[in-house]
């Protein structure tokens, strides 16, 4: 498809689903994320306190925040069309 064919009101990117909330940022990737949760489960962990410390007291990883992935949409609306209106 060339790219003058793509719809033009599309808005992208969007928001389709999601489950759990995303890792913290420099927490050592996906599988550190992993066991970041595990130790967070087990308060005996000699990890425990400086990963609670870390991850801070409102930190749950089964909550997903759609407000903030909300907010952090729209906040790249004017970003897209900016960068959109260059190949016009």
């Amino acid at each position: 498809m060339d790219i003058n064919q793509l719809p033009q009101n599309e808005l992208l990117p969007s928001f389709i689903s999601a489950q759990n909330a995303c890792p913290p940022e420099d927490c050592g990737g996906i599988y550190r994320y992993r066991e970041l949760i595990e130790i967070v489960k087990d308060p005996t962990h000699e990890e425990y306190a400086s990963i609670a410390e870390y991850l801070g007291p409102k930190f749950n990883p089964a909550i997903l925040n759609r407000i903030a992935i909300f907010k952090a949409l729209g906040n790249l609306r004017p970003i897209i069309k900016e960068y959109e209106q260059r190949f016009r």
